[in-house]
């Protein structure tokens, strides 16, 4: 049996986790909003309220040269 850890999620996303993990329910009417607010991209289909890993990857692998600091984390 295996137990996934956020460290282990961190460490295959290269996220930066500096402090208490953070949940919650959320509410919110229009995810397309939401991600086009957050993200400035929107998918073509939601899982539920889910977003594929394949488009993250997809849209966020890559960074140019213009990307900022906080982009780059």
């Amino acid at each position: 049996k295996c137990t996934i850890t956020l460290k282990d999620v961190a460490l295959q996303l290269s996220l930066p986790v500096d402090g208490p993990i953070v949940t919650g329910v959320v509410h919110v009417g229009d995810w397309s909003a939401i991600c086009d607010q957050l993200l400035d991209k929107v998918p073509n289909k939601f899982n539920g309220i889910r977003i594929e890993m394949k488009w993250l990857e997809d849209n966020f692998s890559h960074l140019d040269n213009s990307s900022s600091a906080i982009e780059r984390q």
